[in-house]
């Protein structure tokens, strides 16, 4: 039987990127978003030719500030600054501060907000408010902020 699934990376909490915004550098700590289109088809054929094949520009990121859109598909958080252009490295779990959009409740799940900031708001999944989705939440408050722009801890776990 074909192997079909790969171990890329056996620790999983980071990823060499592409930062493919061209013209904006990405700081560390920022969310970074990844681009749908630019990811297509990267990691083809067999066995043998993907696993050697494959390079950080297989996996293109933008800062998601950038978009309004990027709470749909978070990666992670830049752990260095990444020139455009440049290649850096993204981490996809661990504790963070970053400020809220809202009032966030400790324990409350939290997603990226749908606004070109980098900020967090409460993942209300179930609801038909905003665009809170369940495959958009992204961590969980560790502790509160009680109005936009204060800053809160928060586990970030993809």
């Amino acid at each position: 039987m074909a192997q079909v699934g790969l171990m890329f990376s056996d620790e999983g909490k980071s990823l060499t990127v592409l930062n493919d915004s061209g013209t904006t550098a990405i700081t560390a700590g920022d969310l970074v978003y990844a681009i749908a289109s630019a990811n297509d088809d990267k990691l083809t054929g067999t066995f043998a030719s993907v696993r050697g094949a494959y390079t950080a520009a297989d996996v293109a990121v933008k800062s998601a500030h950038l978009a309004n859109t990027a709470y749909r598909t978070i990666l992670g958080i830049a752990l260095e600054d990444i020139p455009a252009d440049g290649y850096g490295a993204v981490a996809m779990e661990g504790l963070w501060m970053h400020p809220v959009q809202e009032d966030v409740n400790a324990g409350q799940s939290v997603q990226f907000y749908e606004g070109t900031a980098q900020k967090l708001q409460v993942n209300d999944a179930g609801t038909t408010a905003g665009n809170s989705e369940t495959h958009t939440k992204i961590g969980k408050a560790i502790t509160g902020g009680t109005a936009d722009g204060k800053y809160i801890l928060w586990k970030l776990t993809l």
